[in-house]
């Protein structure tokens, strides 16, 4: 039935985020053998698997989700995360630029990128992304601080 798909997806992002990964991930593997071309599927098991640090399995899943249509922001982040975890800072960054233009009112996206930007050294870069970030979401309190502690250890 259409939906189901997803709505099994929910139910196992809400026993992942209750701390119940074991029995989301075994939901989500039947939902995926039911359902699979359903995207949320593919998403949640990308959270459940980052949850439990195995980040090259949820960075699988959550390119599948990408592949099978989720071009969802959380999904970005969450692809952008793993790949961090793996050391694929190029690959995150990647992400992350085609987040920020896929959805331009979104700041998240944008903290996150200035962080990657700041730990590669791009320094104007990551000045860039706080100040984007903190122009769409004011009270943006994570990067309201990276921006003020870089501009004070850069003197920018």
């Amino acid at each position: 039935a259409p939906g189901l798909g997803a709505a099994k997806a929910l139910l196992g992002r809400v026993l992942h985020a209750s701390g119940r990964t074991d029995e989301a991930l075994a939901l989500l593997d039947g939902a995926l053998l039911e359902h699979p071309s359903e995207a949320a599927v593919y998403a949640a098991l990308g959270a459940a698997h980052s949850g439990r640090g195995a980040y090259a399995v949820a960075a699988d899943q959550y390119r599948m989700a990408v592949r099978t249509g989720d071009a969802s922001v959380e999904t970005g982040l969450g692809l952008a995360e793993v790949l961090s975890h793996l050391d694929r800072a190029q690959e995150a960054r990647a992400v992350l630029e085609i987040l920020v233009r896929q959805h331009e009112r979104a700041a998240e996206p944008w903290y996150v990128l200035g962080m990657l930007q700041q730990d590669a050294g791009d320094t104007a870069g990551a000045l860039g992304s706080y100040g984007q970030c903190l122009s769409l979401d004011p009270g943006h309190e994570r990067a309201r601080e990276a921006l003020t502690t870089l501009r004070r250890v850069t003197g920018r």
